[in-house]
């Protein structure tokens, strides 16, 4: 199940108005009326549609829609807007629990699994994946993108590799976002190569090797240049690294002091607006 709570104490004719035409998913999906919520007592909507766990969600960036992963194997779409949270689409194709997923564009949807791969998806075409990414050895356990806008994507699997894809490079990519359904013979493309790799484990004494979930954030360093991505990145070993993951250049170090599997992270910089009166950047991981 998918619960949405309401995070403020609102009449059911505010909660209505949100849901038709506000940009915050504060209420939206909310469908009662004649009732009043009290924050965080009472869940303001269900989804109800997945056989197993719910491990991921992902919300559009107007809060319109919501992408969910799961342990059935399945990524399912959700229309919050219209329809108060009706799933519009199940998209099948891979073959292990989908760990991460996210938007990309209006139409495109990007998953990663267990199955060691990660899918790219047109969300207006139906349930099998367009084109599939393979390089981890191991279960992916994150992905990020640094924008809507961005052709880049950066993931992380459990063997410590953290690759970069750029998505320009795809055969078929060379008209924009749009185009993702344009393929040949209806044939799903697997690209096998990424742009760039580099390595949140190094290797320990005696040369065994650290493994787990590689979770990734958002870069804060100021120590980047033009031309470099930085992206963070933190691990079963307790460290948070920050990488030009063009150039695989170590940014920066720090030890989270986490002794056991990190399920979340996140990084904020002062720009977000997150922390008055505080400056610098922070991250936080669970």
């Amino acid at each position: 199940l998918i619960k949405q709570w309401s995070l403020r104490e609102e009449s059911s004719g505010q909660s209505r108005r949100m849901s038709m035409g506000g940009r915050t998913s504060r209420m939206l999906f909310s469908g009662r009326e004649n009732t009043a919520k009290r924050a965080g007592q009472e869940a303001v909507n269900v989804l109800a549609g997945h056989g197993g766990r719910v491990i991921c969600l992902e919300t559009a960036w107007h809060a319109d829609r919501l992408l969910s992963g799961a342990a059935d194997l399945t990524m399912k779409l959700w229309d919050l807007a219209s329809s108060g949270g009706q799933c519009i689409q199940t998209m099948h194709g891979h073959t292990g629990w989908v760990t991460s997923n996210h938007f990309w564009g209006r139409n495109t949807a990007i998953s990663a699994s267990t199955d060691r791969s990660i899918a790219l998806w047109d969300m207006r075409s139906g349930s099998v994946p367009l084109f599939v990414l393979r390089h981890h050895q191991s279960p992916v356990s994150d992905i990020y993108i640094e924008s809507r806008n961005s052709f880049w994507m950066t993931s992380a699997g459990a063997d410590g590799d953290i690759a970069t894809w750029d998505f320009r490079k795809l055969s078929y990519l060379n008209r924009g976002k749009d185009s993702l359904a344009l393929k040949m013979n209806d044939a799903i493309v697997t690209i096998r190569e990424p742009l760039s790799v580099v390595k949140h484990y190094q290797s320990l004494r005696g040369g065994a090797k650290c493994v787990g979930p590689v979770m990734l954030a958002k870069g804060v360093s100021s120590k980047y240049g033009q031309g470099e991505r930085s992206v963070m990145s933190v691990g079963a070993n307790g460290l948070i690294n920050e990488w030009d993951v063009l150039s695989g250049r170590l940014l920066s170090e720090h030890n989270s002091k986490h002794t056991n599997k990190i399920s979340c992270f996140k990084s904020f910089h002062e720009n977000d607006n997150l922390s008055k009166g505080h400056r610098g950047t922070k991250s936080s991981s669970l």
